[in-house]
């Protein structure tokens, strides 16, 4: 059986779906030759359990990180066609590579210690030296720590939110000429 492996899921459905087409030209699902037409509607069931075999084969190959939306979709019923499949799982690639590229961009500022602002002009050093924590500190129901809400929680949530892109990428820009190669 074809595994994904290093591949891409374009990759892997494509090097698939080449071998189904060559499979079927070689054993293509019968016609109904018969005199009178029948209408007991085999050849369309037929197809139907071919088309199912597609999607449960395609779905077995998936490397483990797709074991939950796997799941999900062998849960639904009807089975979805293969190319409902493919999209979902391009979806969720999609999803994964970019939690993974917030994550190392993230590593990269916490590794280097960057603030936003230095410290003793509103950083988050003048705060404590000016007694405690400040009045309007914020602190996050979901990990208890503080600086942050719920809405906002990088571990309840797994990514950058828009209201904070345009931070992130000021600060992204700045390091990734000296730290990502």
């Amino acid at each position: 059986m074809l595994k994904q492996g290093d591949l891409t899921i374009t990759a892997y459905y494509t090097q698939l779906k080449t071998l189904w087409q060559e499979l079927d030209n070689f054993r293509p699902i019968p016609t109904c030759k018969c005199a009178v037409a029948c209408n007991c509607d085999l050849l369309s069931i037929v197809r139907s359990y071919r088309e199912n075999d597609y999607v449960i084969r395609f779905l077995k190959g998936l490397n483990e990180q797709y074991s939950s939306v796997r799941s999900n979709i062998m849960l639904m019923e009807p089975l979805p066609n293969i190319t409902k499949v493919f999209s979902l799982l391009i979806q969720q690639e999609r999803q994964f590579n970019s939690v993974i590229d917030d994550s190392k961009a993230l590593a990269v500022i916490d590794q280097h210690g960057f603030r936003g602002r230095p410290p003793n002009r509103g950083g988050r050093a003048g705060r404590f030296i000016r007694g405690g924590r400040g009045h309007n500190s914020k602190v996050c129901t979901y990990c208890n720590k503080l600086g942050h809400t719920i809405e906002t929680c990088y571990k309840k949530h797994g990514r950058i939110f828009p209201s904070l892109m345009h931070n992130f990428l000021v600060v992204f820009d700045f390091y990734k000429d000296q730290y990502i190669s």
